[in-house]
């Protein structure tokens, strides 16, 4: 959270003093209608690989990438339950 928060904001909008520079800006997490865009699987890939201007965060996997991707779903979609573990677990997701 702590490379996150850097552009997309404590909060998830992604409105912070590090991207107003930047010629597009990070999804609002907190727009339900601009999250439902994207599969899980999706932000996985984001956070793995990278898009646009935000770096690849590689080494976030496993139990830790279901968690980051959960609580990004949960910003915008507080009564979010479950994401698709099977697509970004990596196998990794031990005692779930």
């Amino acid at each position: 959270r702590l490379h996150c928060a850097t552009c997309h904001g404590g909060d998830g909008r992604g409105d912070t003093l590090a991207v107003r520079a930047f010629a597009s800006r990070p999804a609002d997490h907190t727009d339900a209608r601009a999250m439902n865009a994207f599969h899980d699987g999706d932000l996985a890939a984001r956070v793995r690989h990278g898009a646009f201007q935000m770096p690849a965060f590689p080494q976030i996997r496993g139990d830790d990438l279901v968690s980051l991707v959960a609580f990004v779903r949960s910003q915008s979609r507080p009564d979010v339950r479950s994401v698709e573990l099977q697509v970004l677990a990596d196998g990794e997701v031990r005692d779930f």
